[in-house]
C-alpha cells in the first residue's frame, strides 16, 4: 500500500513538473545553501541508484542473481541468450 501511495504521489508531481520548477531555489534541512529543485532530484537518483548497486553487491556476494540487471549484462550471460 504503500509503495503504490509513493508511486502515485511521485507521477503526479512529475506529471506537472515545469522547466522552471527545476530551476526553482529550495531549502533543504541540514543543508547548507540553498540549491535547485533539478540538483534535488538528481542527487536523490544518484543516491537511489548507489543504494541499488548496494544491494546488487550484497546478492553476488551471497551467489544470488539479482532479479534486476541491464540489457548487457542479461547479453552476456550464455543462460539468457537465445538460442
Amino acid at each position: 500500500m504503500y509503495d503504490q501511495d509513493v508511486a502515485t504521489k511521485m507521477r503526479a508531481f512529475f506529471a506537472h513538473l515545469t522547466s522552471d520548477d527545476l530551476g526553482r531555489e529550495v531549502s533543504i534541512p541540514d543543508w547548507c545553501e540553498k540549491t535547485s529543485m533539478e540538483h534535488v532530484l538528481l542527487h536523490t537518483f544518484l543516491d537511489e541508484m548507489a543504494h541499488l548497486g548496494e544491494f546488487v553487491g550484497l546478492m553476488w556476494q551471497m551467489d544470488v542473481e539479482p532479479p534486476f540487471q541491464s540489457a548487457r549484462h542479461r547479453w552476456q550471460n550464455p543462460r539468457y541468450r537465445p538460442s
